[in-house]
């Protein structure tokens, strides 16, 4: 939900997190294979109007040049399948800036007509690129590109 206090550092945020993906991926990074595409998850307007008018997250995240996609309410905990006490569905209510409404993330899978969708919480800043993880990801274990793109992952992530 966006309250009062959020778009004025929403903006910044956002542009931000779209900045150091540029300058990370193709084609500004002289090294990356692989561009970006933005996309923000927000929630439908309870009232169904349209969001570009009456949702000042809608506005502001489209304004710092992402492509936002409005979604019906997340799952809610009643529906995570999880045993009765678990800490997830104990804890889910207070976790993190929105409790059951962080589920949103999870619109990320429906991104289907894209080969790979990576989710990232808008205080994060990239400073390299993903190449090597989307490498991995991309190519089979079995490819002499997949082997090559395991061996740098373990370069990176345990040198």
């Amino acid at each position: 939900k966006c309250s009062s206090n959020l778009p004025s550092r929403l903006y910044d945020a956002a542009a931000v997190l779209r900045r150091s993906i540029e300058l990370n991926s193709y084609p500004l990074h002289p090294t990356s294979q692989y561009a970006a595409k933005f996309y923000a998850f927000t929630l439908k307007p309870s009232d169904g109007s349209n969001p570009a008018h009456s949702d000042l997250c809608y506005q502001v995240l489209t304004n710092a040049g992402w492509e936002v996609i409005p979604q019906d309410p997340p799952l809610y905990p009643v529906l995570i399948q999880e045993p009765d006490g678990s800490v997830l569905k104990n804890n889910i209510g207070g976790d993190g800036c929105c409790g059951h409404m962080e589920l949103i993330k999870l619109s990320t899978y429906k991104l289907i007509d894209h080969e790979m969708a990576v989710h990232l919480d808008l205080d994060t800043l990239v400073v390299h690129p993903f190449d090597e993880i989307f490498n991995v990801m991309h190519f089979p274990a079995n490819t002499h590109e997949g082997r090559d793109a395991r061996e740098k992952i373990l370069e990176v992530v345990a040198p």
